[in-house]
């Protein structure tokens, strides 16, 4: 009984320190895996889609929930059971939103959507349209890019201080491209 109980403490212990570390882990290891695992020399620069950082923190709060049932479930088979399947939930959701991610360069586009396999790749040539959506003034937030390809594909991303400093390459690409630029103002 007393070892039954020891195990059951260890997971309340790991699921309290997952509630705990869990909004530090959120922000920094879905940004961080596209950086290093998919790095390529002379990437402007990587931006992670919001959907990525809610679907791993999804992915944190399964985990907590195996924790969870396992210390309140006293261990029994199927606590154990179901935890174990939860467990294999979260890893498969955590590959997901690790996956998931944009990148630009002198060449074009790299992006990759949730849970998709493949990668796509679009040059600056394929580009059709580029939309600049403003944020109103005195309103938090940062503009918003929205950019349309010839196979129909549309990849979305905000401006953040990454991309501030690749405007002016990237004005240089819509220029020499003759790609054009709809700026919206709210």
């Amino acid at each position: 009984m007393a070892n039954n109980m020891s195990y059951r403490y260890a997971f309340f212990v790991i699921g309290l320190s997952l509630l705990i570390v869990s909004p530090l882990v959120v922000f920094f290891i879905p940004r961080m895996i596209p950086m290093t695992f998919y790095f390529v020399k002379y990437t402007w620069f990587y931006y992670v889609p919001f959907e990525a950082y809610v679907v791993f923190a999804i992915g944190i709060i399964i985990l907590v929930i195996c924790c969870a049932l396992l210390f309140f479930g006293k261990m029994r088979r199927w606590t154990i059971i179901s935890s174990g399947i939860l467990s294999i939930v979260a890893l498969v959701v955590f590959y997901g939103s690790t996956r998931c991610y944009i990148t630009m360069d002198d060449n074009g586009f790299t992006y990759r959507g949730l849970f998709e396999q493949q990668k796509q790749y679009a040059g600056w040539e394929n580009v059709t349209q580029i939309e600049r959506v403003e944020v109103a003034a005195g309103e938090p937030g940062n503009a918003t890019y929205h950019i349309s390809f010839d196979n129909g594909d549309m990849i979305t991303f905000k401006e953040d201080k990454f991309v501030q400093a690749s405007r002016g390459k990237m004005r240089g690409k819509y220029s020499l491209h003759s790609i054009p630029v709809i700026f919206t103002n709210p």
